[in-house]
C-alpha cells in the first residue's frame, strides 16, 4: 500500500498549534504522526534539532521509523513548526526532502510585518525578551544565519517567501505544495479549510466547530511594554543585586505611548519585504 505522506512545516504564529491539536490530532494517531503541545514526539525532534554530522550519519535510521510508523497507513500528517525556526528554513526542507521524500507539503505564510510583532510579543511575554523590537532585527544584509552568538534572533531573510516557496517547489514540484495565508485562516477559516481538505484528501469533521475556539491572541501593546519593562528590571537586578540605592519606578506609575514598531522601522520592514512577499502580500506595496 503506497503511503502519502504530507508535512506541515508550521511557521510559527500561523495558527500551527491549533492545527495540530485541535485539528491534525482529531484524525487519530493512526493518520496524524506530528508534534502537539503536549507532546514532541522524539523522531521529528531528531530530524529537526540533530546536528548535520549526526543527522547524515542517522539519515538511513531515521528513514526507516518514519517507514515503520506510515506502514500500511494511506495518509500520514507531520507537522512540527521547529521546520521553520529562523536561520535553519531552507535546510528543513532539505532534510523533509531526505527523510520523507516526495511528500506533500502545506505552507502557511502570515504579513511578515505582523509576525514580527506578534513574535515579538510572544518572545517578550515567554522568553522574558528586554529589548526594544528593532534591537532584535537581523535584516540578514550578510547573509549569515549561523552567526548565532553575533546576531540578533529574528533573522529576516527567512521570511522572503518567494525564496522559501521556491525552494519546497524545487524539491516537492508545484503541485505537491499548497500555499496558504493566515489571514485568510482569519477572514473565512472554512474556506481555508476547505483548502486544507482538498489538498490533503481528508476529511475534518470538527473542523467548523472548532474554528468557534479563540487561537490565542496577543496582549496589547502596553501591556507588553510593561512586561518588557519588568524583565529588564529583573535582568538588572540580577546583574547589580538589591544592594544598591537606586529608586526605579514602578510599573504601575509608568505611561506607555510608543508603539511597538515605530513609523521608521516599519518603513524599512516594507521596503525589505516588498521585492520577495508582495506576490502573496500585495499590501506591501503601499506606501
Amino acid at each position: 500500500m503506497k503511503n502519502e505522506i504530507i508535512v506541515h512545516p508550521g511557521y510559527g504564529k500561523t495558527a500551527t498549534t491549533w492545527l495540530q491539536d485541535e485539528i491534525f490530532a482529531d484524525l487519530g494517531p493512526e493518520i496524524y504522526l506530528g508534534k502537539t503541545s503536549r507532546n514532541f514526539p522524539r523522531w521529528i525532534l531528531e530530524i529537526n534539532y540533530l546536528d548535520d554530522a549526526t543527522f547524515d550519519r542517522r539519515v538511513n535510521q531515521l528513514r526507516e521509523t518514519v517507514q515503520e510508523k506510515t506502514m500500511n497507513k494511506p495518509i500520514s500528517i507531520i507537522s512540527s513548526e521547529a521546520f521553520t525556526n529562523l536561520g535553519a528554513v531552507h535546510s528543513q526542507a532539505n532534510r523533509i526532502q531526505k527523510i520523507f521524500g516526495q511528500a506533500k507539503i502545506i505552507l502557511v505564510l502570515r504579513n511578515p510585518i505582523s509576525w514580527i510583532i506578534s513574535n515579538y510579543k510572544c518572545s517578550v511575554q515567554y522568553e522574558k525578551f528586554y529589548k526594544c523590537l528593532e534591537d532584535y532585527l537581523d535584516f540578514g544584509e550578510n547573509r549569515t544565519p549561523f552567526a548565532m552568538e553575533k546576531r540578533p534572533p529574528f533573522y529576516l531573510p527567512d521570511y522572503f517567501y518567494d525564496e522559501t516557496v521556491e525552494t519546497y517547489i524545487r524539491l516537492f514540484g508545484s503541485e505537491r505544495v499548497l500555499i496558504l495565508r493566515y489571514e485568510d485562516f482569519r477572514d473565512n477559516p472554512l474556506e481555508f479549510g476547505q483548502k486544507l481538505e482538498d489538498f490533503a484528501g481528508l476529511y475534518f469533521p470538527n473542523f467548523a466547530k472548532k474554528i468557534k475556539k479563540e487561537v490565542l491572541v496577543s496582549l496589547d501593546d502596553d501591556e507588553i511594554e510593561r512586561i518588557r519593562l519588568q524583565n529588564l528590571y529583573s535582568l538588572f537586578q540580577k546583574q547589580v543585586g538589591n544592594d544598591l540605592n537606586i529608586n526605579l519606578p514602578t510599573l504601575e506609575s509608568l505611561s506607555f505611548n510608543k508603539p511597538i514598531l515605530d513609523t521608521i522601522t516599519e518603513k524599512k520592514l516594507k521596503k525589505l519585504f516588498r521585492k520577495h512577499c508582495s506576490e502573496y502580500y500585495p499590501e506591501l506595496n503601499q506606501p
